[in-house]
């Protein structure tokens, strides 16, 4: 069968692997309707950290059910279903407490040894383990390429959110305008906060912020003084600080999904006194500083963070109910055969693209 798999250094291409098959009695054989490239992905082939290859790729994905394992309780062959980007087993200590994304029974879909040894989904088949835990039925009238983000993109953007403790009133400021800072925004004009600023680069993804529900959008490509001087403005400054160099402030929020050190840095200026900074983006740990001076100064709370697993139903409901609008995440689809090009389009952010999605 297709699948998009990675080979070796900077050698990410579409190829031929063989068929799964059912291998444990929790185990559902998936036929793909829908797939996506994660930045990740991108990152793992130039190199972000040693891997054992080749593997199939792909952990953001949909599909319907074609054979059930024998202990499947909650799924039959024809549901369509999405799935958790890492299947976990529901029993153990680590599960139990709520960290079903570090589940020891678990792996990553597309992953080598390092995070489980599990092919992915970006191919024409997939074996999903633990399907009772994995998998997720997709209602009605939510489109596969909307359904496709709830198992990172938005699972993460609300990560986001939920780390940020958002309350109504609040102003939040979410850095990186990518598919997660996109879900970020989105989830967070539930909370009702005061306002939202988006800020990140390229004219396509700030009109994207807008239409999910940014109030503001900065172009951080006027430079880090100039952001803050924008924000500043947006928000009518700081009162109770105005012009300290060490306390002033004007977001109760920041969330982080682009994972520069620069944008972190950022987000220290722009929060307040008692301020939140989450932070949900993969960061190079070899060019990443972090100031806990300023952290300490500001009494600042910082919280990292995977998606949590145990947020699918109420994330899939939220787009059944229409109470999100991720449309603008999604630019391009493609044939799984045009991996290649998608891939190139993609990685190399050209074409306007955010977020690419194959149908095998």
């Amino acid at each position: 069968m297709l699948a998009g798999i990675i080979y070796g250094l900077h050698d990410y291409r579409l190829g031929e692997a063989e068929m799964p098959k059912i291998e444990k009695p929790t185990d559902v054989l998936l036929k793909v309707t829908a797939t996506a490239i994660c930045t990740s992905e991108v990152h793992y082939a130039e190199g972000f950290q040693p891997l054992t290859v080749p593997f199939t790729t792909g952990h953001e994905f949909v599909g319907t059910i074609v054979e059930a394992g024998s202990e499947v309780k909650k799924f039959k062959v024809g549901d369509h279903v999405d799935v958790a980007t890492y299947p976990y087993c529901g029993e153990c200590p680590v599960c139990k407490s709520g960290n079903t994304g570090h589940c020891p029974n678990g792996a990553l879909f597309g992953s080598d040894p390092s995070w489980g040894n599990l092919n992915g989904g970006m191919a024409e088949y997939v074996r999903v383990p633990f399907a009772d835990q994995a998998c997720l039925l997709i209602p009605e009238g939510v489109p596969d390429e909307q359904a496709l983000l709830v198992g990172d993109m938005l699972g993460t953007g609300y990560q986001g959110v939920v780390q940020a403790q958002i309350k109504e009133g609040d102003v939040v400021v979410v850095s990186g305008l990518g598919p997660v800072g996109l879900c970020a925004i989105a989830m967070a004009k539930l909370r009702k906060p005061k306002m939202v600023i988006g800020i990140g680069r390229r004219p396509e993804r700030l009109k994207a912020a807008m239409e999910c529900g940014a109030d503001y959008v900065v172009d951080t490509d006027m430079g880090g003084d100039a952001v803050y001087e924008k924000v500043k403005e947006l928000t009518g400054g700081d009162p109770l600080y105005a012009g300290s160099t060490i306390f002033e402030g004007f977001a109760d929020s920041y969330i982080d999904t682009a994972g520069a050190a620069s944008s972190s840095a950022l987000g220290l200026r722009l929060l307040k006194v008692g301020g939140r900074l989450s932070q949900v983006a993969m960061v190079n740990p070899d060019h990443y500083e972090f100031n806990l001076h300023t952290v300490c100064m500001k009494n600042i709370t910082v919280q990292g963070g995977l998606t949590n697993l145990a947020d699918f139903p109420y994330l899939m409901d939220c787009l059944a109910q229409k109470k999100v609008n991720l449309a603008p995440v999604i630019t391009h689809v493609f044939p799984l055969s045009e991996f290649d090009k998608a891939l190139d389009i993609f990685a190399h952010k050209k074409d306007g693209s955010i977020k690419v999605v194959l149908k095998p």
